[in-house]
């Protein structure tokens, strides 16, 4: 098993409102990526949802036909003591009983879609500064030092 996308944003100071917001941008995004009557062969999807559980998961397997390794998305939400966490998995399981060379497939952009929009949803942090899709322009000296002392700030979690 092998592990080629993880991503976990931690958000404090959350609500079970923001918590079902975030569950609702996951089941709106199941719907338009992976429509219930258009599965391709090999594609389950696999749903884990209580009003009075905690955690909600959506796990997708997808093994196309041929294929040396069967890809697993898994998608969590959990709202714990007022911190909302939303975590991304993909991992590649072989398929077939030889070894075979794998090279794993670039990130989905559905799921780079996802982050983004549970982004705008719930915002959170790193390092004390809000996690952003968009790109900073570093003009200045005090620019570049900002830039420096967040990526070595020791508070950060997520690579840059």
């Amino acid at each position: 098993m092998i592990t080629t996308y993880a991503l976990s944003l931690s958000t404090v100071d959350c609500t079970e409102a923001d918590r079902i917001a975030l569950i609702d941008v996951v089941s709106d995004w199941l719907v338009d990526h992976y429509p219930l009557d258009s599965y391709p062969p090999g594609t389950t999807v696999r749903t884990r949802e209580s009003s009075d559980d905690p955690v909600f998961r959506l796990t997708i397997t997808e093994s196309a036909p041929g294929s040396t390794h069967v890809e697993t998305l898994t998608i969590s939400v959990v709202l714990l003591a007022d911190v909302l966490t939303f975590d991304v998995r993909i991992v590649s399981t072989p398929s077939a009983s030889k070894v075979v060379p794998y090279t794993p497939p670039l990130l989905p952009l559905r799921v780079v879609q996802l982050v983004k929009t549970a982004l705008h949803t719930v915002p959170s942090e790193d390092a004390n500064r809000y996690i952003t899709d968009a790109a900073t322009i570093a003009s200045t000296e005090l620019d570049g030092q900002e830039a420096a002392a967040f990526i070595l700030a020791p508070g950060r979690r997520l690579p840059v």
